[in-house]
C-alpha cells in the first residue's frame, strides 16, 4: 500500500511549508510530508519553496520593487523583513524539526540549493535514530550521491532522484548511490520498469485527465504519492 505525502505540508487550505501547515499534518498523522530547503546567505536552513519571495511573502521592500533572493541575505534579516503571507515567520528547519519530533510521519526533504553543514548536522542529530522515517529528494542527482558519502548516517539514508518529465533525462538505469525516483510518473509501465530496476517509486499528484483504470494500476506500484489534495486519493 503506498503512502501519501502532504505536498508542502500543505493540507486543510494552510499555506505552503509553513509552521501551522505542518503542526495541522502532525495533529492528523499523515503518511508524510515533503518539504523545501534553502539556505540563506550565511547558510541557515529555511523551509521556502522559491528563489524569492514574490509569491509567498510579505515585505514592505516587496513594495519598494526590491526583490533580493533568499541565497542573498542572512537569517536575521530574513526575520526582520520578510513575514510569510499568512503572517507567519519564515520556518528555519529546526523548526520543523521540533514540531515533528514525537511523530513518527516521513519527512521528504527537497533540496532546492547546495546543501550546507549546518543542515547537514541538523539533519543527523535529529534521525540519528530513525532514518527509516527520511527521504532526501533533489532533482541534482550528483548532490544526492555526493550526500551518500558524506558518513555512515547518510549512507543509511535513501536518496531519491526527482525528475520532471520531459524536463528532465529519464534514468535508463539505477545510479549509484541513488535509491529511489519521484517522478510525475503516469503511466503503470513506466513504475513497473523503475520497480524492476530495484527502486522506491514515488509519483507526484495526478492530472484528472487520467482514466481510473489507470490511475487503480498506478496506486499498485508505487511505493509514495505526492499529493496537493491529501485527503483525495
Amino acid at each position: 500500500m503506498y503512502k501519501k505525502i502532504a505536498h508542502r505540508a500543505n493540507i486543510d487550505g494552510l499555506l505552503e511549508n509553513s509552521l501551522s501547515a505542518v503542526e495541522r499534518c502532525v495533529q492528523l498523522s499523515v503518511d508524510g510530508i515533503e518539504i523545501d530547503i534553502r539556505h540563506t546567505s550565511d547558510e541557515y536552513p529555511v523551509v521556502f519553496h522559491d528563489r524569492d519571495f514574490q509569491r509567498l511573502a510579505l515585505s514592505d521592500r516587496l513594495f519598494n520593487k526590491e526583490s533580493p533572493l533568499i541565497h542573498q541575505i542572512p537569517l536575521k534579516e530574513l526575520h526582520a523583513d520578510f513575514k510569510l503571507k499568512n503572517r507567519e515567520q519564515i520556518p528555519r528547519l529546526e523548526d520543523v524539526l521540533a514540531l515533528t519530533k514525537s511523530s513518527d510521519m516521513m519527512m521528504f526533504l527537497e533540496l532546492k540549493d547546495k546543501i550546507k553543514p549546518k543542515t547537514i548536522s541538523l539533519v543527523q542529530e535529529h534521525f540519528h535514530k530513525s532514518s527509516e522515517q527520511l527521504r532526501i529528494i533533489s532533482f541534482d542527482h550528483l548532490l544526492l550521491q555526493s550526500l551518500k558519502k558524506h558518513s555512515e548516517f547518510y549512507s543509511q539514508v535513501k536518496m531519491l532522484a526527482l525528475h520532471e518529465l520531459p524536463r528532465t533525462t529519464w534514468m535508463a538505469r539505477p545510479l549509484s548511490g541513488i535509491e529511489g525516483v519521484n517522478a510525475n510518473i503516469y503511466h503503470p509501465m513506466h513504475a513497473m520498469y523503475l520497480k524492476a530496476l530495484g527502486l522506491e517509486v514515488g509519483m507526484w499528484w495526478l492530472p484528472d485527465k487520467i482514466s481510473p483504470l489507470i490511475t487503480k494500476s498506478l496506486f499498485g506500484l508505487i511505493d509514495y504519492l505526492t499529493t496537493d489534495n491529501y485527503y483525495k486519493y
